[in-house]
């Protein structure tokens, strides 16, 4: 995955999750993806959805383990998440 496709799909992100994160975290989650703190954002992403108990769909954590693959962390950091359908 080229920086273009990175920056495009991270930053779709807290629009994605927007319904399962808490006002302080989508906050965060903006600032850093916006900013292009990839890793930054990922991991106050997942740490949200973890926190609030937020199911994610088997595409979402997909494209999340692409992401992290991307950014260059492990994506056993998915392994917390609760993933339906």
């Amino acid at each position: 995955m080229d920086r273009s496709e990175l920056s495009r799909r991270a930053k779709a992100l807290p629009e994605r999750f927007a319904d399962r994160l808490d006002a302080v975290g989508l906050r965060q989650v903006r600032e850093d993806l916006g900013a292009g703190e990839w890793g930054e954002g990922l991991d106050n992403l997942l740490a949200g959805l973890g926190t609030a108990g937020a199911a994610i769909t088997r595409d979402e954590r997909r494209e999340l383990g692409e992401l992290l693959e991307a950014v260059g962390m492990h994506g056993d950091r998915l392994d917390v998440l609760d993933v339906r359908g």
